[in-house]
């Protein structure tokens, strides 16, 4: 499949990582993920179902409960889907005064889908079997308390992701893929061009860009080349280590290549934090790439320094670049840098020396 190129270039800032709470609730919120999802549990029509309110009255509050348009029925129960890092004894307690509330609400029995992102307890895991009727899921009894209870883990889905006569994988298993990869950036899978992971990644690009200052848009996506060229490096290692000798060239050049990358990622992901006001752990310096290396030589006069170091002390809450970039390119300074991106870069680095 072909991947968009914006797409290859995003990555999903760090406070919306897949398998979190943001991140999980904004995805399967998703009309189209919605969708996906309810075809695989009970085969209905696309807007059959929508999403409804999760607090209880007893101050608890579930991750995402679907309900049927058309009002509820033992055909169209409700659907509770929770994402959970680890599903043990204490998350099933827990799982179960959910369900109640929902029969309490709704006077009738859901059905659960546990998408676990990290590990499922010894404990836990004996009670699950294989269902009969939802490949790639697990199923526990559940009389009283729930229609179904099914459970899909990293380790559920390993036979499916290991079968390549498949070229897109099932959404569900692609969606537990997605969640328990916990990946920013599309091209560190191995099932990269999957047509639901391509919709999964385009789905949090859209929700989630629009939260990110734009003037960081640029340095992301070098650091998101640099991240996913180190990774692409890491796995041609990992193939070749077996079969060629330690001291060969080729291992060498890959190794240089991750070690460049890395440095390189590194940098760029330093300016971004220096603009946020944080600190990071020095580090090497790596050599200069040709397009940042003209714009570093460009110098800042005492008048611009001076400027900058005002609209510092005067801003009120984050630092804005581009603000900055502006105000003073009206009264003439800052005529040698064409964005604010390079004057950032330039004042950073004389802070800095």
């Amino acid at each position: 499949m072909q991947i968009p190129e914006d797409l290859l270039l995003f990555k999903i800032p760090s406070e919306y990582r897949p398998g979190d709470d943001k991140l999980s609730k904004i995805i399967l919120s998703n009309s189209t993920i919605v969708d996906q999802i309810l075809k695989f549990l009970l085969d209905v029509a696309p807007g059959t179902y929508t999403t409804d309110n999760t607090e209880w009255s007893n101050a608890l509050r579930s991750d995402i409960l679907y309900v049927p348009r058309i009002g509820i029925s033992n055909s169209l129960p409700p659907i509770l889907i929770e994402v959970q890092k680890r599903v043990d004894k204490t998350f099933m307690a827990r799982l179960i005064t959910y369900f109640i509330n929902v029969f309490m609400r709704y006077k009738c029995y859901p059905i659960v889908l546990i998408f676990c992102v990290d590990t499922v307890s010894q404990a836990v895991m004996q009670t699950f079997e294989q269902s009969n009727t939802k490949e790639n899921m697990f199923e526990t009894t559940c009389y009283y308390w729930a229609k179904n209870c099914y459970l899909t883990s990293n380790r559920i889905i390993e036979p499916a992701l290991s079968n390549e006569s498949s070229a897109n994988k099932d959404p569900i298993v692609a969606i537990q893929y997605f969640f328990g990869s916990q990946q920013r950036n599309i091209m560190t899978l191995d099932l990269y061009d999957d047509v639901t992971i391509v919709e999964l990644y385009t789905i949090a690009k859209n929700e989630t860009e629009k939260y990110v200052d734009a003037s960081e848009s640029q340095l992301n996506a070098l650091a998101t080349i640099c991240s996913a060229s180190e990774d692409q490096f890491k796995k041609i290692k990992n193939i070749l280590k077996d079969e060629l000798a330690a001291n060969s060239k080729a291992l060498k050049y890959v190794n240089q290549g991750i070690d460049y990358h890395s440095k390189l990622k590194r940098k760029y992901e330093e300016i971004i934090f220096e603009d946020k006001g944080e600190t990071t752990t020095p580090m090497a310096e790596p050599a200069e790439v040709t397009v940042i290396e003209s714009v570093v030589q460009s110098s800042l006069t005492d008048e611009e320094i001076t400027f900058i170091e005002n609209f510092i002390s005067k801003k009120n809450g984050r630092m804005s670049w581009k603000t900055c970039w502006e105000t003073g390119s009206r009264v003439g300074y800052f005529t040698r840098f064409g964005n604010e991106q390079s004057l950032r870069v330039v004042y950073s680095r004389l802070r800095k020396n």
